[in-house]
């Protein structure tokens, strides 16, 4: 029987700003605010870095909502 690990993966501030086309300050304050649900990251030898499997739930998370947000609209459209 085979195992399949997966070491984690883990993107330094740069390229988290890069992912998004943000500033890092952007990427600061979207840190700072619980309500955003953004992952926080590790800090190791003073340098932030984010699970990218964490980034990964986290743009899923954002998708479903927008799509939640769009339902809800047509069906206010519809029922209105």
């Amino acid at each position: 029987m085979s195992e399949t690990s997966s070491a984690k993966v883990y993107l330094p501030s740069g390229k988290v700003a890069a992912r998004y086309n943000r500033s890092g300050r952007t990427i600061d304050r979207w840190t700072s605010d619980p309500k955003l649900g953004f992952p926080k990251p590790i800090v190791i030898r003073g340098k932030r870095f984010w699970d990218e499997a964490l980034l990964e739930q986290f743009e899923r998370d954002c998708a479903l909502a927008k799509v939640e947000e769009a339902s809800a609209s047509r069906s206010r459209l519809i029922c209105d």
